[in-house]
């Protein structure tokens, strides 16, 4: 039966594993936000988060792009813009969720 071994050296690991401990531990030491298993970048400090009225005016300039986007193809498909209240309502759920992307 053939032994289990590391991708990244080739030494002989238990099975279920596919990196050795020490190949582990290097790369940590070489890159330490990001896991060599898993790529996930660790979350960030708490004093280097981005003011909430920065994000605000990011995500209302967001909307806006948007918002000018979907007049010009109203007034391409229907020959003016058309206010309706469901277009109101959309808007703000889309605002909503564009802001919690920015606060995130």
């Amino acid at each position: 039966m053939q032994e289990n071994r590391c991708i990244c050296c080739g030494a002989v690991i238990p099975e279920g594993m596919q990196v050795c401990p020490e190949c582990t531990e290097e790369q940590e030491d070489e890159v330490p936000e990001y896991s060599l298993i898993v790529l996930q970048k660790e979350e960030q400090e708490e004093g280097k988060e981005m003011p909430f009225i920065l994000s605000f005016l990011i995500a209302a300039g967001k909307y806006m792009l948007i918002s000018l986007a979907w007049m010009a193809l109203e007034k391409h498909f229907y020959g003016e813009v058309q206010p309706r209240i469901v277009d109101d309502i959309i808007g703000t759920v889309l605002f909503f969720y564009i802001l919690k992307g920015e606060i995130l």
